[in-house]
């Protein structure tokens, strides 16, 4: 399932943080939606490193790129 330019922000926003955002991050960033938006978008296109970081999916760049 595509996302929606909407939730395309949410993806840009894992590239903007330069590698450093995390769950806490996100939630805290777009409270009070950051469960649903990680609901919507993980695992499909932003996953969670073995480091807590969050990242895109191959799925989810291919997603930013169009």
């Amino acid at each position: 399932m595509p996302v929606s330019d909407h939730q395309k922000q949410y993806l840009q926003y894992v590239i903007n943080t330069g590698g450093n955002a995390t769950v806490a991050t996100l939630d805290d960033d777009y409270e009070p939606i950051g469960p649903m938006i990680r609901r919507d978008l993980m695992p499909a296109y932003i996953v969670e490193n073995a480091a807590g970081k969050l990242e895109l999916t191959e799925a989810g760049k291919a997603e930013l790129a169009k």
